[in-house]
């Protein structure tokens, strides 16, 4: 595991992943609601969006620089 954790690409997934999480869990108990009630569409499809594009983004660049900094090569 600590030699995975040697390349950046899995470091800033997991650090990225954790920040999610944080937040996610933070939101919930400071809000103990559902964070998208009461909002308008607009604003559902603009957070959905923009959290699959993040998504995305991290994938493409996983697979782009993943092998660049593996060290079983």
């Amino acid at each position: 595991m600590s030699e995975q954790l040697q390349n950046p690409v899995i470091l800033v997934n997991v650090l990225l992943g954790s920040s999610f999480v944080t937040a996610l869990l933070t939101g919930y108990a400071k809000y103990d609601a559902r964070y998208l009630r009461d909002k308008s569409d607009a604003v559902i499809l603009t957070t959905v969006g923009s959290i699959t594009a993040i998504l995305a983004l991290d994938t493409v660049l996983s697979v782009k620089y993943y092998p660049k900094f593996d060290k079983k090569k």
